[in-house]
């Protein structure tokens, strides 16, 4: 069989296409999106059979790839549980756990020392903006204070949250403490994932906002021993990342990464990854959908980002080469934009393209997420042990 020279995968992440059966809310991020901003036109996307994820007699459409979706193998609904399982690595049930409290007193007490600042809060929460301005004013009256917040649910790696007031402690200085607390916690990496800094800006109206451009991560925690990345680089096969990709492996088997702070950032990356690398895995993530609009209600905002990466698709598919791939995926949850702003256990889409498809057609079958994973080492030809089976004899006919 021949095969593809180049796999582009690129992910878009929080963007689920369907509720998984067992959770209790019927809801798809990209549908809800869509019957809220009914404008938004995605005509390359529909090239590839989205319009199946829209329940509008997607049988009459035409297409020019192959359509379906994936499931999540875990009960987590978080990027790392998706890029590992992407990577081929699923977390075992041992792994699950449904946070809803702030942090040991262990905990603070090590912040505390090492910093020397005082904790505020120590709370979870499902909605940011419920919690925080109860400890805003105590914030603004106690020298050397911060907040610490963290997400309720079931999340695979937890965020030492810091929140604070950017005319109090400035950005430099926040990140300087984040760095001081990756540190002086690194013995907690078992519970506490990264460090997240969160700048807060209050307006003239009394409203707080975390500016997306200043947000940051610190990591901790420990990435898979064995990824389909070191199964690649093993065979002098490289991953190129762009996104927050770096961050979810910490780096490790990806050759080269570039940082971006946007989905439009991510895509010129990609382009300069198809004009400059003849070789490899391409891997892509499209954070904004999540991170700046998903959780923030922004539906218009989404639907904007939607029709733009659909826009951009169209010159990804004119620079493919005959011997390239394209996987288009979500990194196995969605974000519910719409009523609760939380992450979502959600079916992924799954879109395939490449130059030789002559007849697009919906695949019969719904995938795991780590299925990816093994079709990327199959199409490779790499000794692969991990998670998931190859579906590339469906996709190369």
């Amino acid at each position: 069989m021949n095969r593809f020279n180049r796999v582009i995968l690129i992910v878009l992440d929080g963007v689920g296409v369907g509720a998984v059966e067992d959770f209790p809310f019927q809801t798809s991020s990209f549908r809800d999106v869509l019957q809220i901003e009914k404008d938004t036109k995605l005509p390359n996307l529909s090239k590839l059979g989205v319009n199946h994820y829209l329940n509008n007699n997607s049988e009459n459409y035409k297409i020019e790839g192959y359509v379906s979706k994936c499931k999540l193998s875990s009960n987590f609904a978080d990027s790392w549980a998706g890029h590992w399982e992407l990577a081929g690595v699923t977390l075992d049930e041992q792994y699950s756990y449904y946070w809803e409290d702030g942090f040991q007193q262990e905990v603070i007490k090590h912040f505390e020392e090492s910093t020397g600042l005082k904790v505020i809060g120590n709370k979870a929460f499902y909605h940011r903006n419920e919690v925080i301005y109860d400890y805003l004013q105590e914030h603004k009256d106690t020298p050397n204070s911060v907040i610490i917040l963290t997400e309720k649910g079931l999340e695979s790696i937890r965020t030492f949250g810091i929140y604070a007031l950017m005319d109090k402690i400035s950005l430099n200085e926040q990140y300087d403490i984040c760095e001081i607390a990756a540190n002086s916690l690194s013995r907690y990496n078992n519970i506490i994932g990264r460090i997240g800094c969160r700048p807060l800006i209050e307006n003239v109206d009394g409203s707080i906002d975390v500016p997306h451009l200043n947000r940051k991560d610190f990591l901790m925690f420990n990435p898979p021993n064995k990824t389909l990345l070191k199964e690649l680089s093993k065979a002098n096969i490289s991953t190129y990342a762009a996104g927050k990709v770096w961050a979810m492996f910490r780096g490790e088997a990806i050759k080269e990464s570039i940082y971006t702070r946007s989905n439009d950032e991510s895509v010129e990356a990609l382009y300069n990854y198809m004009e400059n690398v003849s070789s490899g895995l391409i891997f892509v993530n499209l954070n904004d959908f999540d991170a700046k609009y998903g959780h923030y209600f922004d539906t218009h905002g989404w639907a904007k980002a939607i029709e733009l990466f659909d826009f951009q698709l169209k010159f990804v598919m004119s620079k493919m080469k005959a011997d390239d791939l394209l996987i288009i995926c979500s990194d196995g949850h969605g974000c519910d934009a719409l009523y609760t702003g939380l992450h979502t256990r959600e079916y992924s889409p799954l879109l395939i393209f490449h130059k030789n498809i002559n007849n697009g057609r919906r695949l019969q079958k719904n995938y795991q997420l780590c299925d990816i994973a093994a079709t990327i080492a199959d199409n490779f030809n790499i000794s692969y042990s991990l998670k998931g089976k190859s579906f590339l004899k469906e996709i190369f006919i």
